[in-house]
């Protein structure tokens, strides 16, 4: 508060009175805008760009760099659900220090008390 208001009365002891201030341009009317969008030259460029693509065929959008959206979605979907801990997937999210088979048993039910997976 105290910096607002020392931040007006310096404004105030810039303005004199009696000095001339700049003027305040004009802002442009809405005629002046529709008239600056609607040149001659944006026109013609916009009139040539749909004739070219009328005849092509609608194809579906592509996200960026090609990647297919749906299909990153689907694999992200599955990565974060978790897995049943007595498939093959069950210790994705388990070190089991390089056992598997029966020796991995014991890490199935620490992955299962620990949230990693669900019976």
């Amino acid at each position: 508060m105290k910096r607002l208001a020392v931040m007006c009365l310096s404004m105030l002891a810039l303005a004199r009175p009696g000095q001339a201030q700049p003027p305040v341009p004009a802002l442009p009317g809405a005629a002046e805008i529709r008239a600056a969008a609607r040149s001659p030259a944006l026109e013609q460029a916009l009139r040539a760009a749909l004739a070219e693509n009328a005849g092509a065929p609608d194809e579906k959008p592509k996200a960026n760099f090609g990647s297919d959206a749906p299909t990153a979605f689907a694999r992200q979907f599955s990565e974060a659900k978790l897995p049943n801990c007595l498939h093959e997937d069950g210790l994705k999210r388990q070190p089991t220090f390089f056992l598997s088979g029966y020796l991995a048993l014991p890490f199935i039910l620490v992955a299962g008390a620990r949230g990693r997976c669900q019976f």
